[in-house]
């Protein structure tokens, strides 16, 4: 169960999970304000922190705060997005394919062989590296 500061937790529970690692903040569990991010101990998801997980949901982050899986998946979201933004290939984009606007990249499996544009376009226009097949 993913434990939250609405239920009063302290957050001493690690979630029995594979991809979990614990970060400490130097504060105990609270809010300064209904806007301020929340701080104490927290699981980390794929190296990902809870306060981090909320800022990328904004305004979802009610609906998915205490769905693990839907939790999961945005910090599979934020860890490819991080290496596409590096340039890096993420693991699971091993399908050939052709962009319109980058040539060759490398896709996920089912995508297009041939699309207009792709997630690689952003690094194209900000001139970050792209890997190729």
């Amino acid at each position: 169960m993913l434990r939250t500061l609405d239920d009063g937790g302290d957050f001493s529970e690690t979630p029995k999970s594979a991809t979990v690692e614990t970060v400490e903040t130097p504060s105990k569990p609270g809010f300064d304000s209904l806007d301020s991010p929340p701080t104490g101990t927290f699981p980390k998801i794929r190296g990902i922190g809870l306060p981090e997980l909320q800022a990328a949901a904004g305004p979802d982050w009610a609906a998915i705060e205490g769905d693990a899986n839907a939790l999961e998946a945005l910090a599979l979201a934020l860890t490819i997005r991080r290496l596409r933004d590096r340039g890096e290939r993420p693991a699971d984009y091993v399908q050939p394919a052709t962009c319109g606007g980058c040539g060759p990249v490398w896709l996920w499996p089912g995508a297009p062989a041939r699309v207009r544009a792709c997630p690689w376009c952003f690094n194209r226009a900000t001139g970050t590296p792209i890997p190729r097949p």
